[in-house]
């Protein structure tokens, strides 16, 4: 079998080889080259220790980024690649990194230690595919199946159970019989894993192509990491509103969010960045509120949520009505109404008023917080219809208000 690897690629084994070592490209890439998918990286596999990788790219600019593990990074042409010397795992002592490793010259023995066989596969231009664990054969049958002992293997590493998911619902595959069985029966072995990692898989798990089978199905999994998902009712709803949504985006999060009783919370445990989990708050309670049909509500919900979140609430809220099979006509005619009065440049920010502060000050309007309501209440009219944004309008309407005030 042949794999066409990038040039640089095939120069990085060649000089391991000219240099007496062996070496492999291995893992995710392999799999993706026998799928037909271009890899986005590329990992190499030698049996040079991380000293002799050096010595070998004496001339290029490497990076000891998990040098107590094997790993160098080396930056050739501008790209990163990882090299990792042949090893073998000692004990996992806390349910996610290795305690030691020893280094090998067995190819196999690297390959035995990794997750799933369709991860434990190594390519080089001449030796052809180093396959030892049927990972080839699962590719073809679209299963997920790790290497050796399942239990062993997600007692190594347990957020190994969310790869596992996440390359079932990415690759549209089956996790294998005795896999699964494994993967269910150490599912409580999440809680170790940390909020970030668990994040990761799940935002990757979100995208995939087959989400809604495996949230379905693997729902007692996934519930030892988000333990307010929705009973399997309101998760098949869920799971159908998220098949809709595009990848990508904060949404298909943002609608598995919405089933659960606290948004906020579950955003903040999952450790997200401020401005999406903000964000994604703002949907969850956008869906709980009517849907605006004048031209003044839509106003006040720019205004009040800006035009990110008005325009993800008609996404999300079209996916979850026809979830429920019903017309997404209401939110189409939102999105009209919404986008018509952004193209005309309506007001609806203070900044956007035809009048400032300095402009009110200069005709005797009191700085202050009774500047402050002016402003407020000129908004308001504007986004109510009841007076036009010109500078002339505004100012006439400000010196009624501030009248009112006066005793």
């Amino acid at each position: 079998m042949t794999l066409i690897l990038p040039p640089p690629v095939t120069a990085l084994l060649d000089r391991l080889t000219r240099a007496g070592h062996r070496a492999h490209v291995v893992g995710g890439c392999v799999r993706d080259l026998l799928r037909g998918v271009s890899p986005g990286d590329y990992d190499i596999t030698t049996d040079a220790l991380p000293e002799q990788m050096k010595m070998v790219f004496a001339d290029c600019r490497t990076i000891d980024t998990g040098l107590r593990h094997g790993t160098v990074t080396l930056l050739y042409e501008g790209v990163p690649y990882e090299l990792t010397t042949y090893r073998i795992d000692g004990a996992y002592l806390d349910s996610r990194h290795p305690d030691t490793v020893s280094y090998t010259r067995d190819l196999h023995l690297d390959l035995a230690r990794r997750d799933f066989t369709v991860n434990a596969m190594a390519y080089h231009p001449a030796t052809g595919l180093t396959d030892p664990f049927g990972g080839r054969a699962d590719l073809a049958q679209r299963l997920v199946r790790a290497v050796g002992d399942p239990a062993l293997r997600f007692a190594e590493d347990a957020l190994r159970i969310l790869r596992a998911l996440r390359f079932a619902a990415v690759l549209d595959f089956t996790v294998e019989a005795h896999t699964e069985c494994a993967m269910r029966a150490a599912a409580e072995t999440l809680r170790h894993i940390s909020a970030e990692r668990v994040r990761e898989e799940l935002l990757k798990l979100l995208d995939g192509q087959a989400v809604g089978r495996v949230l379905l199905t693997y729902r007692p999994v996934l519930a030892a990491v988000l333990p307010e998902l929705p009973g399997p009712d309101g998760l098949a709803l869920t799971a159908d509103a998220v098949t809709r949504l595009p990848t990508g985006t904060p949404l298909r999060l943002a609608a598995l969010l919405q089933g659960t009783p606290d948004p906020a919370g579950t955003a903040a445990r999952l450790r997200l960045d401020r401005r999406t989990a903000e964000h994604l708050s703002t949907l969850c309670a956008m869906a709980e509120l009517p849907l605006p049909d004048t031209e003044s509500q839509t106003l006040r919900y720019l205004s009040r949520y800006g035009v990110p979140a008005c325009r993800d609430s008609i996404t999300l809220g079209a996916a979850f009505a026809a979830a429920r099979g019903r017309t997404e006509q209401p939110y189409r005619h939102w999105q009209s109404i919404l986008e018509r009065m952004l193209a005309e440049g309506r007001c609806y920010r203070l900044s956007m008023l035809a009048i400032d502060g300095e402009a009110l000050a200069a005709h005797g309007i009191p700085r202050g917080k009774t500047m402050g309501r002016l402003l407020d209440a000129l908004l308001e009219a504007v986004m109510a219809g009841e007076i036009g944004n010109t500078r002339q309008a505004l100012l006439a309407h400000a010196r009624r208000l501030a009248a009112a005030e006066t005793p």
